[in-house]
């Protein structure tokens, strides 16, 4: 009983790191996407709140020209802004 409950342990211990291993490699292969890849063209923002609640370093972008969508990596500039910010304008 103790080697079947180690062995599971281990087994999902291994998921689980190569799970880290895939996002990390997701987060250092995932690029800004400002403009389009296809017609470099300017992208804008989709709010999508599911993306959202599952990461924070990447966001859903639109082409205004060629209609292409894809994710990009969240700049520093670029982050959304609280319902609570107050306006300076």
């Amino acid at each position: 009983m103790d080697i079947s409950i180690a062995a599971v342990v281990v087994l999902g211990g291994l998921v689980l790191l190569r799970f880290i291993i895939i996002g990390v490699g997701v987060a250092l292969l995932l690029r800004p996407a400002h403009e389009c890849p296809a017609c470099f063209g300017r992208t804008a923002r989709v709010k999508r709140p599911v993306l959202e609640a599952v990461t924070r370093i990447a966001e859903w972008r639109w082409c205004l020209s060629c209609g292409w969508q894809g994710l990009g990596r969240v700049t520093e500039g670029d982050r959304w802004t609280h319902r609570n910010a107050t306006s300076r304008v």
